[in-house]
C-alpha cells in the first residue's frame, strides 16, 4: 500500500504504473488497436447490407473479435474472414 503522500506525488506514481502496464504490452494492444481501426474502416467501407456509421462499424468489430456481432453476417467474401482473423490475434496475442 502506498503511504500517505500529496496528491501530486501520488498521481505521478500511478502514472508510472500506467506507463509501465502500456510499455509492457505495447504489441497486443497495437495489434488491437489496428484490428479494430483497421477492420472498422474496411467495414464501414465495404459493408452493404446497411448503412453503417464509423463508430457502429468499429463496435461491430470489436464484437466480432470477442462476443457475437451486432450486425449480420456479411455476403462480401472479402468481409467474411474477418471474425477468424480477429479471433486467431486474440487467442495469439494472450
Amino acid at each position: 500500500m502506498i503511504p500517505h503522500l500529496p496528491i501530486p506525488a501520488r498521481f505521478r506514481i500511478y502514472l508510472r504504473f500506467v506507463h509501465y502496464l502500456v510499455w509492457e504490452f505495447r504489441w497486443p494492444l497495437g495489434v488491437f488497436v489496428t484490428l479494430v481501426l483497421g477492420g472498422g474502416t474496411t467495414l464501414w467501407l465495404f459493408y452493404h447490407h446497411e448503412p453503417l456509421s464509423f463508430s457502429r462499424a468499429r463496435h461491430a468489430v470489436f464484437l466480432m473479435i470477442f462476443l457475437e456481432s451486432s450486425i449480420d453476417f456479411p455476403d462480401e467474401w472479402y468481409l467474411q474472414p474477418s471474425p477468424r482473423v480477429g479471433i486467431s490475434a486474440a487467442t495469439l496475442d494472450v
